[in-house]
């Protein structure tokens, strides 16, 4: 079994393709325009739907920078722990969140 952060550049190459293949098969399948998918054009694009480029992410998929995965929960339940509040919070693609910390002047101020 390759290592892809290990590899030479070649296997790298070789195993980035095969992802990509593999990821853009699925797309076809769920019925997507492929190139329109991969190339970041439109709402259905990966772009859009990950928050990251097509490229970017089948090399982070194979080994690029750890990454721990978090629900929307367990963000939300450690923002409340340190005294912040979720003010808006956007699900799909990327997930994003609009947070704030109340204070006593603004507070006093309303």
């Amino acid at each position: 079994i390759l290592n892809y952060r290990n590899s030479h550049e070649t296997d790298r190459l070789v195993l980035e393709i095969e992802a990509a293949y593999q990821e853009l098969m699925s797309a076809a399948k769920a019925g997507l325009d492929v190139h329109h998918y991969a190339t970041g054009t439109g709402a259905r694009s990966h772009l859009m739907q990950r928050g990251t480029g097509f490229w970017t992410d089948i090399r982070d998929s194979l080994g690029g920078w750890p990454i721990n995965f978090m629900g929307a929960r367990a963000v939300i339940d450690f923002v409340h722990m340190q005294g912040f509040e979720v003010l808006k919070l956007r699900l799909y693609g990327n997930m994003e969140f609009l947070i704030w910390k109340p204070s006593l002047k603004y507070s006093a101020a309303l």
